[in-house]
């Protein structure tokens, strides 16, 4: 039996150029609590967010604590509710606010969680939790049971060792692999991994990486990647998006976007890396300043004010994410200094031009 077997395998619909997952306009505020447990007002987590991931590539999700990434997983899931919104899966709705997801529908897209402890029964055993999700789509127990044993020799974990054996009684790096081996029971086509090996030490995180790139070929899998590590996503990522505030920055190939960035944030997360050279070490801060407060209302960029080359009109109109140039047009940017087609408008003035 192998992964792709484990489940009638779910159909491709639109062929290897119809994207996979289709995001558009994807909306999502949070209240803001004040004493007494009331509400004083609300703040956006994401905000219209819109991409497409192509069939078997792997788009990685980066930016600070908080920018929103996790909570943006969560809504192309459906674990949370958007405000506003859609997701197509395979050109079909998979969800739209108020919506029911469909069994296959919610098969074909599974989400691997950055805290492997919590993310599992604590009383159920490692086979058990592996087999359940197959049993509840359908397969017979006696199935199941067969799967979960191949699932965890796959995962690299033996099982007449680990079959038996509860959540607490694994490492981190042995209980993530086994909340990837739970998501691939059900032969899913899309992968949601939120910082999935930012738990890790280095050594278990290239296993666990190598592990994903070898069942994406196997299985056929396309990834959304989510991590705060750049040298992951360049690893492991085709396309990367680059997060700020609940908005989309920056987008595009992983080559072109780590080698010519374009957003001042960008520029800044990149210059923040560290270096194995112990002789090549900043001198001064990549970026300036704080993020706003949340609630704070602010027109414009919203990352004007951590900007040394922001101008007058980063104050007064929001830009758009838009292609950098038209020799590459999958490479997008939402900033109206370095966005070639606002400046040739002629929409950009006053300082720091």
């Amino acid at each position: 039996m192998t992964v792709s077997s484990a489940l009638p395998k779910i159909p491709d619909r639109g062929g290897p150029a119809q994207p996979l997952l289709t995001v558009r306009g994807l909306t999502k505020s949070f209240g803001l609590r004040m004493p007494f447990g009331k509400y004083s007002q609300s703040f956006k987590a994401v905000r219209d967010i819109s991409f497409e991931v192509g069939k078997g590539t792997t788009l990685g999700i980066v930016g600070e604590s908080g920018c929103g990434k996790s909570t943006c997983a969560r809504l192309i899931a459906g674990i949370t509710a958007s405000d506003s919104g859609e997701v197509l899966l395979d050109g079909q709705e998979f969800w739209t606010p108020g919506a029911t997801i469909g069994r296959e529908m919610r098969r074909a897209l599974q989400m691997v969680f950055q805290d492997s402890s919590s993310s599992l029964n604590p009383k159920m055993t490692i086979g058990d939790t592996i087999a359940f999700g197959a049993k509840v789509h359908g397969m017979p127990r006696r199935e199941a049971e067969v799967l979960a044993q191949e699932l965890l020799s796959k995962v690299g974990l033996a099982p007449h060792e680990y079959l038996h054996r509860l959540p607490h009684q694994l490492s981190g790096g042995q209980r993530q692999r086994v909340n990837i081996a739970r998501a691939i029971a059900v032969g899913p086509r899309l992968l949601i991994l939120d910082e999935p090996v930012s738990a890790l030490d280095k050594a278990v995180e290239a296993q666990v990486l190598d592990l994903l790139l070898g069942l994406k070929k196997e299985a056929d899998l396309t990834y959304i990647f989510i991590s705060h590590d750049l040298n992951v996503i360049r690893f492991i990522a085709d396309e990367v998006a680059v997060m700020y505030l609940g908005e989309i920055v920056e987008m595009g190939p992983v080559a072109d976007v780590f080698s010519r960035p374009s957003h001042p944030y960008t520029q800044a997360l990149l210059a923040s890396r560290l270096s194995l050279d112990p002789a090549d070490r900043p001198t001064s801060a990549p970026l300036r300043g704080e993020p706003p407060a949340l609630g704070e209302k602010m027109a414009g960029c919203p990352f004007r004010t951590r900007c040394d080359r922001s101008a007058d009109v980063c104050a007064e109109r929001a830009p758009m994410l838009e292609s950098v140039s038209t020799m590459m047009p999958r490479h997008q940017v939402s900033c109206w200094i370095a966005n070639d087609g606002a400046a040739r408008r002629g929409q950009v003035g006053g300082k720091g031009v």
